[in-house]
């Protein structure tokens, strides 16, 4: 089994964020491509998007100061572990943790993008700094 690490920001523009989100998408449908490459084959191959991972104290920090979204949607490393090695076993071909996040993504899709962009400026603008400055 072969099991790639995206984002949940695959699925949606990330404004102050230009080459992450396109970088997470690359990843998912690289790795999608691979999946039917190796259909009927006995290589599984999955993607794993998480939102925001708790992991060290510092980025615990950085979780709660992002507000209610941030602590809703953002997963203890554990957590998401075991729903990876759930969804890898299972044969899953996209695996997103968390039911917030899960339906997040599925509203993404039928979103206008006009609306995603604004809801996402809205809060990933409380945190991140323009592209091309320091730290951005």
């Amino acid at each position: 089994s072969l099991l790639n690490v995206a984002s949940l920001a695959a699925f949606f523009p990330m404004p102050f964020m230009p080459v992450y989100a396109p970088s997470k998408a690359f990843i998912t449908q690289f790795t999608l491509g691979l999946r039917e490459e190796s259909r009927g084959t006995p290589v599984s191959v999955s993607v794993l998007c998480p939102n925001g991972i708790r992991t060290n104290r510092e980025n615990r920090a950085k979780i709660e100061a992002g507000g209610l979204a941030a602590r809703l949607t953002c997963l203890d490393a554990d957590q998401v572990a075991r729903v990876a090695v759930s969804g890898l076993l299972r044969g899953r071909a996209t695996i997103i943790p968390g039911a917030l996040n899960q339906a997040i993504a599925a509203v993404g899709r039928y979103t206008p993008r006009a609306v995603v962009y604004s809801v996402v400026s809205a809060f990933w603008g409380k945190t991140a700094r323009p592209s091309g400055t320091a730290g951005g």
